[in-house]
């Protein structure tokens, strides 16, 4: 079973057909020139030029992405984008021109001139490891017992002589992790033995293999007809030997071994990759650079501790007041990882209460004040 293409892949498909990049004398530098489509309601051509102007926008910043990521991350991508868009909009735009319009069937077409500021994007692709190539990433090696029919022995590619073969359900996850861009074996590895005094995890580390995904997986069909799928899987870290997450899974359903070997397979794509992302990370932090506003500040001295506490963190690597409104005063800063775990640090050394909210453009601080 294939899974069908979304309606958003299926118009970027399209939308890319119209992008051109060429050089500009009306604007300074390099530009993308995009057509956005809008559609003229009513006889309403502001909103149709609304429209197509946000239409043009979200490709040229689509095109901007896949000028930065290798090819093998660009499924991943498209599947994310709809992220990125949500949490910036539009605000990357730094200048635009429309360069050309045409109306036809009620449908406005816009030809836009335009430039991007592409600092957010690259540190959204790259908190997303969609700047990793495939040869990057931790490597994986799959190794699941498979059974078909109630009564048979499991099917173990590890146990077979000479050239072994995925089972049904490894293939399909495999060539998923694949579709994904991830670092797999396409064939389970045929120089490495595997015995009872050795574990799974050790013949993977022998491998090559970074992460092992281990487990069972069966099927039994039951006198109506339905089948009961069982699966157990574990991600290993092969070098720490430790379990990094683990998934069961039973369902009665009347899908064939076929079609659910598929299901179960995109399924555990999103889990299995979000670790994958969370390892790359932790090896590779990535520098961004963000903002913090602290508020209910009522002497320079515990706004002062903050952020003298806040400096000697390992990862802020850079920090410069950017606004004072009020009691609040706002801080740009440079930072390598993660702002939550950066907040968690700063409110365990106790210097004042405080609430925190993270938002994707910045985080805000209060300083609670006890009567």
């Amino acid at each position: 079973m294939r899974k069908a293409a979304t309606p958003f892949t299926l118009i970027i498909a399209l939308c890319l057909l119209f992008i051109v990049s060429s050089p500009s004398e009306a604007l300074a530098g390099p530009f993308i020139t995009v057509k956005g489509i809008g559609s003229i309601e009513q006889g309403n051509v502001a909103k149709a030029e609304y429209l197509a102007l946000n239409d043009g926008f979200n490709k040229a910043l689509l095109i901007k992405a896949m000028q930065m990521v290798p090819t093998s991350q660009i499924h991943a991508l498209l599947e994310a984008f709809p992220g990125y868009l949500s949490i910036r909009g539009t605000r990357d735009i730094t200048q635009y021109q429309i360069a050309k319009r045409a109306e036809e069937n009620n449908v406005l077409v816009l030809t836009i001139n335009l430039q991007i500021n592409d600092t957010h994007l690259r540190q959204w692709l790259d908190s997303k490891t969609l700047t990793v190539p495939t040869e990057s990433r931790p490597r994986i090696l799959v190794a699941i017992s498979y059974t078909q029919g109630q009564g048979e022995k499991p099917y173990a590619w590890w146990e077979k002589g000479g050239k072994p073969r995925y089972s049904p359900f490894e293939k399909a996850l495999v060539e998923r992790l694949q579709q994904w861009g991830e670092n797999t074996f396409p064939d389970p590895p045929s120089h490495v033995t595997y015995n009872q005094e050795n574990s799974l995890t050790d013949m993977a580390k022998t491998s090559g293999a970074d992460l092992l995904l281990e487990g069972e997986m069966s099927y039994e069909r039951n006198e109506q007809g339905l089948y009961t799928s069982t699966l157990h899987l574990e991600l290993i870290d092969t070098l720490k030997g430790a379990e990094m997450y683990s998934w069961s899974i039973k369902q009665v359903s009347d899908m064939g071994p076929d079609d659910m070997n598929s299901y179960l397979a995109e399924k555990l794509i999103p889990p299995i990759r979000a670790r994958i992302i969370s390892k790359i990370l932790a090896q590779n932090p990535v520098i961004t650079s963000t903002s913090i506003c602290i508020d209910g500040i009522r002497d320079y001295a515990t706004y002062q501790a903050m952020i003298n506490a806040l400096g000697a963190m390992e990862d802020v690597l850079k920090i410069t007041p950017s606004s004072i409104k009020g009691h609040a005063i706002s801080n740009s800063l440079t930072i390598r990882g993660s702002i939550t775990h950066i907040l968690k640090a700063l409110k365990e050394e106790q210097i004042t209460d405080m609430d925190i909210e993270i938002k994707p453009e910045g985080a805000y601080i209060k300083i609670i004040e006890h009567q």
